[in-house]
């Protein structure tokens, strides 16, 4: 999550962009490809995520109420 967010800060390369439950108190956090960027729903690299929370509960609220994933790709959770 940190080198994303170092990378987003620096030109964004990646094309990644952040999701949080809350600011500045967030207690779960999702980095994801921007919905912009060109993808492959089949490529599990570029569709990759990347999770880190202090409450599994905000986390399981972030995956099932706010779209934070897109289900119709192939992707993979580091």
């Amino acid at each position: 999550v940190y080198g994303a967010v170092m990378n987003i800060n620096r030109g964004n390369p990646f094309q990644k962009e952040v999701v949080l439950d809350s600011w500045p108190d967030f207690k779960a956090i999702i980095t994801r490809r921007q919905k912009e960027a060109a993808t492959d729903n089949l490529d599990h690299y570029t569709n990759a995520y990347a999770v880190f929370y202090k409450d599994v509960n905000a986390y399981r609220q972030l995956l099932e109420e706010h779209g934070a994933i897109n289900w119709d790709q192939v992707f993979q959770i580091q």
